[in-house]
C-alpha cells in the first residue's frame, strides 16, 4: 500500500478529468516503443502497452489513447532520452473514471514509476484589460527622455519613472527598470530569443511582428504550422481572439520586446532601436480560451522552447502560493513539470550563457511566499511594485522570491489604470484597442525577461559568456535598493 501511494506525486484536486499522466521505468520502454512502431504501421492510436500487467489496468479503464507526453524529437532526440523525457506518457480515457482509483490501479504496476494528475495552473494576473486612450493632458505628463519615437512611451513609467502626476499622485521618480541607461548601450539582438509560455501572442500585431521568432524548420508533427511557436492547449497554430482569451500573452510579450523606434505604440524592453535589432520572441502556448493550461501542456511548451533555441523562459503563471511550501514538495509532486525545466535550464541556446534562464511571477495571492515553480531555487521569482515605489497591493513576497520589478496598480491610485503597466494587447478582446494597460506580477515578470534579454545582447556583442549561476547573480544584484521604501512593517 505504501509503495502506492509513494508513486502517486500529487492530489487529484482542481486535476483535468479523463486523463492521467504516467512514467514508466526504463525496462517498460522497448515494449512500450515496439507497441507504438506496429500500431504507426496500421496507422491506428496506440492505446496499449504491450505488457501484460498495465494492459489489464488499460483495459479496465478504457484507455483511448496513449502516447509520449513528449514527442520524438528529431535531433534533440538522444538528448530527450538521456533525460528520461521518453518514459513520461498520457493516457487518456471517460472523463467520468474516478480518477483517484485509476491513479491507485496504475501505480499498482512494477513497470510504472511515477503517476502525476494534470493539475491545472491559472496566469498571475486578473487579466482585466484597460484600453489605452491618448489625452490631451498633455502638460502633467512628464517629459521623457530616451532616443526612441514610439509615442506613448511618454506614459510607460515602469521604464522611465518622472513622478509624473498624471500616473499617480504619488509617484516616485526612479521606480523603474532604469532602462534609458542600458538602452544607450544594446536594445537588443535577434540571437537571443524569449520563450513566452501564456496565452497566444498576436503575431499580427503592428509593434510585435517585427521581433517574433520565425521557425527555419516548421516541423511535420506540429503539420507544418509552428512558424513563430505553437498552441499546445489546444495542439494547433498559435490563436489570440477566442472567446476566454485576453491578452494577457501579447501584453507580456509587448513588455519583452514591442519594436521601438518604429514610430508606433509602445516600447518594449529589448525591443531594439528599428533597425530589426530587437530579441526575438517565441509563442508557446498554454492558455487558450476556455482551456487552460495544466502540467502536460506547460511541459510540451517548456520542452519545445528549450529544442527550438530559446535561452529565456518566461512564465507569468504557476500553481497558487501555499499549495507547495518548498524545492522538495515540488521536485516530489510536480516531477514531470520538474523534469521540463531543468531540460531547458540544460541547453546552451545563446552564445553568452551556457544554459536557460527560467524566470516566474511569484503570484498574486498577497501571501508571505512565492508560488510555484517560481518559488524553486534555481528559478527567479518576480514580485511586483506600483509607481509609488511599494509593494503592489497583490503581490507575493518574501521566501522564494528573488527580485522586484514594475506590475503596477489598474485602481486605488490617482491615476486609476495608468498606474498599471501599459504595453501591447489584442485588439480583437480589447475592444479594437491594440494598447492597453493591465497588472499583476505577470507584468513584472516580463519586465525581468527583457532586462535580461538585454544583458544577453550586450553580452553577445562584448563576446563574453557566462555560466548560468554566474548570470542570474548579476541579473538579481545590479538592482536598486527597495527595502526601505517599507518602512516598519
Amino acid at each position: 500500500e505504501i509503495e502506492t501511494s509513494d508513486k502517486i506525486c500529487n492530489t487529484s484536486d482542481d486535476a483535468v478529468a479523463g486523463s492521467l499522466i504516467v512514467k514508466f521505468g526504463e525496462e517498460a520502454i522497448p515494449s512500450l516503443e515496439q507497441n507504438a512502431l506496429n500500431a504507426a504501421k496500421t496507422r491506428s492510436a496506440l492505446t496499449r502497452s504491450g505488457i501484460e500487467s498495465v494492459d489489464d489496468i488499460l483495459n479496465d479503464l478504457h484507455v483511448t489513447s496513449l502516447e509520449r507526453v513528449f514527442p520524438e524529437a528529431g535531433e534533440h532526440e538522444a538528448r530527450t532520452r538521456a533525460a528520461g523525457l521518453h518514459r513520461w506518457y498520457v493516457l487518456g480515457f471517460a472523463s467520468e473514471e474516478d480518477l483517484d482509483k485509476a491513479a491507485e490501479r496504475l501505480a499498482g504496476v512494477a513497470e510504472i514509476s511515477k503517476v502525476q494528475f494534470r493539475t491545472r495552473l491559472y496566469r498571475a494576473s486578473d487579466c482585466k484589460t484597460y484600453p489605452f486612450q491618448a489625452t490631451a493632458n498633455g502638460q502633467t505628463r512628464a517629459l521623457v527622455t530616451a532616443d526612441f519615437n514610439d509615442p506613448n512611451l511618454f506614459w510607460q513609467w515602469h521604464y522611465i519613472n518622472n513622478a509624473d502626476q498624471a500616473v499617480a499622485t504619488t509617484s516616485v521618480a526612479g521606480a523603474d527598470i532604469n532602462v534609458a541607461d542600458a538602452w544607450k548601450l544594446t536594445a537588443g539582438n535577434p540571437e537571443v530569443i524569449v520563450a513566452i509560455v501564456d496565452e497566444g501572442v498576436k503575431y499580427t500585431h503592428p509593434d510585435l511582428a517585427a521581433n517574433m521568432w520565425i521557425n527555419p524548420n516548421p516541423s511535420p508533427e506540429y503539420k507544418n504550422q509552428d512558424i513563430h511557436g505553437w498552441n499546445f492547449a489546444a495542439d494547433g497554430p498559435i490563436s489570440w481572439g477566442q472567446k476566454g482569451d485576453s491578452g494577457h500573452g501579447t501584453h507580456v510579450a509587448g513588455t519583452v520586446a514591442a519594436v521601438n523606434n518604429n514610430g508606433i505604440g509602445v516600447c518594449g524592453v529589448a525591443g531594439g532601436t528599428g533597425k530589426g535589432d530587437g530579441v526575438r520572441l517565441m509563442s508557446c502556448q498554454i492558455f487558450s480560451g476556455d482551456l487552460t493550461g495544466d502540467a502536460l501542456v506547460s511541459s510540451r511548451a517548456v520542452k519545445y522552447a528549450a529544442d527550438h533555441g530559446a535561452s529565456i523562459l518566461q512564465c507569468s503563471w504557476g500553481i497558487k502560493a501555499g499549495i507547495y511550501t518548498s524545492d522538495n514538495m515540488f521536485i516530489k509532486q510536480s516531477p514531470m513539470d520538474y523534469e521540463a525545466l531543468q531540460y531547458f535550464a540544460a541547453q546552451k541556446n545563446c552564445e553568452a550563457l551556457d544554459g536557460g534562464l527560467i524566470i516566474f511571477s511569484a503570484g498574486n495571492e498577497s501571501t508571505a511566499m512565492s508560488g510555484y515553480p517560481a518559488g524553486y531555487r534555481d528559478y527567479i521569482s518576480v514580485t511586483s511594485f506600483s509607481p509609488d515605489y511599494l509593494p503592489a497591493n497583490y503581490t507575493n513576497y518574501g521566501s522564494g522570491c528573488n527580485i522586484a520589478a514594475p506590475g503596477g496598480e489598474t485602481s486605488g491610485l490617482s491615476g486609476g489604470e495608468k498606474a498599471g503597466v501599459l504595453s501591447t494587447l489584442c485588439s480583437e478582446t480589447s475592444n479594437g484597442a491594440d494598447y492597453g494597460y493591465m497588472q499583476g506580477t505577470s507584468m513584472a515578470c516580463p519586465h525581468v525577461s527583457g532586462v535580461a534579454a538585454l544583458g544577453l545582447s550586450y553580452a553577445l556583442e562584448k563576446g563574453k559568456r557566462y555560466s548560468l549561476d554566474e548570470f542570474k547573480t548579476m541579473l538579481l544584484t545590479s538592482v536598486n535598493e527597495i527595502d526601505s521604501r517599507l518602512g516598519e512593517g
